[in-house]
């Protein structure tokens, strides 16, 4: 997905943890995926946050919703 690949690489490693995507389990909290990550759980959840911001702005509101559904 382009949109992801235009994030920084914490952002769109949060959301792809946080979404499950790619080789990452699903429903992963935001502490455990600080964890995995090596960064605080404040800085994961702000860069999720941010990324979201930023995904929502370039995606088709429809596309959106399902994706983050």
């Amino acid at each position: 997905m382009a949109v992801l690949g235009s994030l920084s690489e914490l952002r769109r490693n949060v959301i792809s943890a946080r979404l499950g995507l790619g080789d990452w389990p699903s429903d992963m909290t935001a502490e455990e995926v600080a964890d995995a990550l090596g960064v605080d759980a404040r800085a994961a959840i702000d860069a999720y946050r941010k990324g979201l911001a930023q995904m929502r702005a370039r995606l088709p509101l429809s596309v959106f919703q399902a994706l983050t559904a």
